[in-house]
């Protein structure tokens, strides 16, 4: 409510009141309400007869009136008027009203005198949503924008600040794509393959509008499709087919025919047949039979159109080429059926229906045949003993497709293929001569002699062995030689066993298998008494060994190897060493912490063997050692304040390659390893300064050791500095090496 005053006699005031007192946005109107007053001043109250005159004026809207007296001397208030008046705003939905309310005491009465009392009423603005946008349109600039248009009616204080966009594409629900400001048109991405329609609405601060009705649809340029192929059909016929990639139903997809020449393609001047949505396939009947056909086909929405996947060419019906003959050796087992074996080979894809097969036993001068044979099979066999020894049987083959004209005779068959010959001989014969069958084997070595036999006199070139132990196959052996073959299983004492052997003669045939089975019966040797102790002085390994004289059902021991297994790795002690009562090895490489497992093998003179197992567990935690020269003989030993670093890497090597910002990482298999050591060398524990430096520079690869069980052979680099002879700082790196 808004008061106006202006002032009267003694103090007296008139007031002009007014408010908005409702509105009306769709009719961009207030109502104000108002009433007009006198309030009583100071002094005793007065009396006046009239008549005296009001009048009020609201918005351009004037009331006015008059009354005959007026008596304050009983009230404080006087109401000239009141009302209520419509007042319309400006189109934008802005408004205001002049308020003016006057007074006019009268001339022969007055004792009030004349006022007015006015001012400017402050109307609410009024806004109303903008109206539904209408007309909406879609037109396809290019594949990656479409420019949407509508038409926008909205009342004056109803214009829209901002439109929004929405999209369907290909049918799913329309999402918000755009918000721009108060225009009637607007550019909105796309996509190829898209059908796509749009909506719009409007707002302002009074809210969103109605959404519009749908545009129609516009399309982009439909999905090419794929994996097109053409297949000649029974009827001979071409079927076509393609996968559609296509998003949205409303296409079609058109099928080109060409033919090919001399490997140019020439294309119809028209599609041979158009394809409703949905259909994926298409037959070209009765195509000309004499030429080469190739199909594409392409998707098309509208004046739209996608790029064409092609197809194989086909080929009707033409005689095939001369078949596909594997080669074959020049001689064959006369005992034994042979298979000829061909490939249809075919120019216009069609399989093979037909063959001739023939052959001649005078080196071509006339042929046997077997005439047309109505057959899919693709080799012939002949039985065996058919064809003497030393008989050459040369052979060849033709086959026919579909066609029955063209072809080698007008009749649709091939050219005859290249022409095999292969001349018949008599199998090898082998025998077993050692070990014989039935015979008993002293022996764990098995030594093995062949015997071979051919009828026309054919050499001898190989043979191949197999030892068998009941249904196991323990090994096989091929070799150029007939006596004294080694098999490398060593067989066990108290077993049987069968070796096999076939011969192979020098016109590339095979014998059949020849068996002996034999039993094997030989005594042990006398297995080793071993002892390993550490030795830390030197981190060597001392290994003491015992062999005895043989016993009873023991054989003598003739050799013996000692290996040495660290975390899985074996290593060989001593390999094939003449046995005697009593033996000392030292061992200069174990590990000085952690298991060294130690296996000593006595061989006898017949080479049976006996195993014997022994563990030596070091726990070395002051020391390091550093061994070089023959056998890492020469050993050093320090300690103290040991650090070691370690530096790892893997081969590796960098490319250039074009168009790349980087270059291409290369990684090998190989790795390095790379030791740097620092210790301290002092009086009364491990080697001398002197002892260091001279084993610095002995040649040869190094062995470096120390208590976290690390074993490093490389090669060696390193520096001594020192105050005093007996104390120095020891310095060296040691590089891994193979």
């Amino acid at each position: 409510m808004a008061n106006y005053d202006a002032g009267l006699a003694s103090s007296y005031v008139l007031r002009m009141n007014a408010w908005e007192a409702s509105t009306n946005a769709s009719a961009n109107q207030s109502s104000v309400s108002w009433y007009l007053e006198i309030i009583k001043g100071t002094g005793s109250g007065k009396y006046a007869g009239g008549p005296h005159y009001w009048s009020v004026n609201i918005g351009g809207n004037t009331y006015s009136g008059s009354f005959s007296s007026y008596d304050f001397r009983n009230y404080s208030l006087l109401t000239l008027a009141s009302g209520s008046t419509t007042i319309n705003h400006s189109a934008d939905g802005t408004g205001s009203a002049y308020i003016g309310g006057s007074f006019d005491d009268g001339n022969t009465y007055g004792v009030l005198g004349d006022a007015t009392a006015q001012g400017t009423l402050g109307l609410s603005t009024l806004k109303v949503v903008p109206g539904t946008p209408s007309g909406v349109t879609a037109a396809r600039v290019s594949d990656t924008s479409v420019n949407v248009s509508w038409a926008q009616s909205s009342a004056s204080n109803g214009q829209p600040v901002s439109s929004q966009i929405y999209r369907s594409v290909n049918g799913s629900s329309y999402d918000k794509v755009l918000d721009i400001g108060a225009t009637t048109s607007a550019s909105v991405t796309s996509a190829a393959n898209q059908k796509l329609s749009y909506k719009v609405s409007s707002w302002n601060s009074a809210g969103f509008g109605g959404t519009s009705a749908a545009s129609a649809a516009v399309y982009t340029t439909p999905g090419a499709p794929t994996n097109a192929t053409a297949v000649k059909n029974s009827s001979l016929n071409i079927d076509i087919a393609f996968t559609p990639n296509v998003a949205y139903t409303e296409h079609t997809h058109q099928v080109w025919h060409g033919t090919v020449s001399g490997g140019v393609t020439t294309w119809d001047g028209s599609a041979l047949a158009t394809l409703a949505s949905g259909t994926t396939g298409y037959t070209h009947t009765a195509p000309n039979s004499g030429q080469v056909h190739v199909y594409r086909v392409r998707s098309a929405s509208g004046s739209l159109y996608s790029g064409y996947s092609t197809t194989q060419s086909v080929q009707l019906l033409v005689a095939p080429n001369k078949p596909d003959v594997p080669s074959m050796a020049a001689y064959a087992d006369k005992a034994v059926a042979l298979d000829f074996y061909w490939v249809h080979n075919p120019i216009d894809t069609t399989p093979q229906k037909a063959y001739e097969f023939s052959y001649s036993l005078n080196g071509g001068a006339s042929y046997t045949t077997t005439g047309k044979i109505t057959s899919t099979v693709t080799f012939r066999t002949l039985d065996a003993n058919t064809i003497p020894a030393g008989l050459t049987f040369t052979s060849r083959v033709r086959t026919w497709g579909s066609a029955t004209t063209g072809g080698s005779e007008g009749t649709g068959a091939s050219p005859w293929s290249d022409l095999r010959a292969v001349t018949f001989k008599t199998a090898p014969a082998a025998t077993i001569t050692t070990p014989s069958s039935g015979s008993t084997l002293n022996d764990a070595t098995v030594r093995v002699t062949v015997g071979f036999s051919q009828a026309e006199g054919a050499s001898f070139v190989g043979t191949q062995i197999e030892l068998k132990q009941g249904a196991t196959l323990l090994e096989t052996m091929d070799s150029a030689l007939q006596v004294g073959i080694t098999l490398s299983t060593q067989v066990q004492n108290g077993s049987s066993y069968t070796v096999r052997a076939r011969v192979q003669d020098s016109n590339g045939i095979w014998s059949s298998w020849a068996t002996s089975t034999f039993n094997v019966v030989y005594l042990s040797p006398v297995p080793a008494v071993a002892t390993a102790s550490y030795l830390p002085d030197t981190g060597y390994g001392q290994l003491n060994v015992s062999i005895a004289s043989p016993a009873g059902g023991q054989s003598a021991a003739t050799t013996l190897t000692i290996t040495r297994k660290i975390d899985g790795i074996t290593e060989v002690i001593v390999s094939s060493y003449p046995v005697s009562s009593a033996l000392t090895f030292l061992d200069t490489t174990p590990t000085i912490h952690g298991t060294n497992t130690y296996t000593f093998t006595t061989t006898s003179a017949l080479g049976a063997q006996s195993v014997t197992t022994v563990i030596m567990v070091t726990e070395e935690c002051r020391r390091a050692y550093l061994s070089k020269g023959a056998g890492f003989s020469n050993v050093v030993v320090f300690g103290g304040n040991l650090s070691v670093s370690e530096s790892l890497s893997v081969a590796s090597a960098t490319v250039e390659a074009a168009g790349r910002t980087k270059p291409i990482g290369l990684y090998g298999i190989e790795t390095s390893v790379q030791l740097k050591v620092k210790s301290l060398i002092f009086e009364g524990f491990g080697s001398s300064v002197s002892q260091v430096r001279a084993i610095l520079l002995v040649p040869g690869k190094a062995c470096y050791r120390d208590s976290s069980g690390r074993r490093v052979f490389g090669s060696v680099s390193g520096s001594l500095s020192y105050d005093k002879a007996a104390r120095g700082d020891l310095s060296f790196t040691l590089t891994e090496t193979s």
